[in-house]
């Protein structure tokens, strides 16, 4: 069984050095496949179909028992072998602001079967500045929906969509290695200054990383929390976590990085 680890310190998109880290943990004795409890925190406002996109790409992840993790090129799982859904996470969808669209908007969630006892969706009492939007929400879901007892949890938009995959991508890295952090590539469609077009090859460094690229240990994303109302807020929840400083530019984390897109922020 072999997981590459794509976390260099030399960056050739960068043509520099990015962030290197700790060391993993490594394995974890005896962790089942699909052991790894996963918390998602959403932001959104105004959204109805990407949305329910999101939310279905989220109902829809799998597990393979025969899934090693493998980056090897040709790497393949048996599609027909040992598939069920996804066992352990949960969804946390916070609309900013408490309008008529929450109320229509969760009544239809609801009615259509989108919402269960995994996913709750909830507003914030007033919409928030747009220098601050969805931060102050992100910041509450956060600290307060996610439970400090999962393993790690993400923060994204609401246009936002996962491969059916990503879950047990993450849970594989868990099990293989127990990083604090979990970072992979993904599709944007504003980026358009990389090699891959609509790409963003991510890095741990500010312009080179999304909320939706990385995911964090809960308990240490409660610890720094996510304090910014900047537009590079992302980067500056993610350069907490790390422990990155204007005295210390080393991570005192462990970081791993999936080198799969993953994701699309649209």
């Amino acid at each position: 069984m072999k997981l590459n680890h794509l976390n260099d310190s030399y960056c050739s998109t960068h043509n520099r050095n990015c962030f290197t880290s700790l060391p993993c943990a490594g394995p974890i004795p005896g962790a089942l496949p699909g052991s790894t409890s996963i918390e998602v925190i959403v932001v959104t406002f105004h959204q109805d179909g990407v949305l329910k996109t999101l939310i279905n790409s989220v109902k829809s992840q799998m597990l393979a028992k025969h899934f090693d993790g493998s980056h090897e090129p040709g790497h393949h799982v048996n599609y027909d072998d040992g598939w069920e859904p996804y066992p352990h996470w949960k969804l946390h969808i916070i609309h900013d602001g408490h309008d008529s669209f929450f109320h229509k908007m969760k009544d239809d969630l609801t009615r259509n079967g989108y919402l269960d006892e995994r996913i709750t969706f909830t507003c914030s009492e007033t919409r928030g500045e747009y220098t601050s939007t969805g931060h102050a929400n992100r910041h509450h879901g956060l600290m307060n929906l996610a439970s400090k007892d999962s393993d790690y949890v993400l923060v994204i938009n609401g246009d936002t969509y996962f491969v059916p995959t990503i879950f047990q991508w993450i849970d594989t890295t868990h099990r293989l290695h127990n990083p604090d952090l979990i970072y992979w590539d993904i599709v944007h469609r504003e980026i358009q200054d990389c090699h891959n077009k609509g790409g963003l090859s991510s890095h741990l460094c500010a312009g080179a990383i999304d909320w939706v690229s990385v995911a964090i240990k809960t308990k240490i994303a409660q610890s720094v929390g996510i304090n910014s109302r900047a537009v590079a807020a992302d980067w500056e929840y993610i350069a907490a976590a790390l422990g990155i400083t204007p005295e210390n530019s080393s991570p005192n984390i462990s970081t791993y990085k999936i080198g799969k897109i993953l994701a699309a922020h649209n």
